[in-house]
């Protein structure tokens, strides 16, 4: 039998609430650095992020990393999820799940651009 794994990468955040590390006014921020499945498993591993967003205007990157060190780390863009910024005809409702193979150390999440909407993501492996 599997074990999953299910790791808050962002909290449920709405735009003008803070949460977590919003503050509630500003267009960008950056989620808590996680665990990824090679943190504990040692090897590569497929780490499954469904994205939840309720009428979101922003970009939501995944970033990761190879430094056993959170603080320090050097971090890269692993996927994003992206509404046409500005145009609220084009919000993002829905779970939009992004597949990210890799041997990873720290995952985390970056929201940029983010003025309207209720978003959130976990980490499942």
């Amino acid at each position: 039998m599997m074990n999953l794994s299910n790791l808050v990468l962002l909290p449920v955040t709405t735009y003008g609430q803070p949460s977590g590390n919003y503050d509630g006014t500003s267009a960008s921020f950056i989620g808590n650095a996680i665990p990824a499945a090679a943190y504990y498993r040692g090897q590569g591993q497929l780490q499954t992020i469904p994205v939840t967003t309720a009428n979101i205007l922003a970009t939501i990157t995944v970033q990761a990393s190879l430094n056993d060190n959170a603080q320090q780390a050097a971090w890269f863009d692993v996927g994003n999820v992206s509404s046409n910024i500005g145009n609220t005809s084009n919000a993002i409702t829905g779970v939009t799940t992004l597949n990210v193979p890799g041997n990873f150390v720290w995952l985390r999440a970056r929201v940029d651009n983010f003025s309207a909407g209720t978003l959130s993501a976990n980490v499942i492996y």
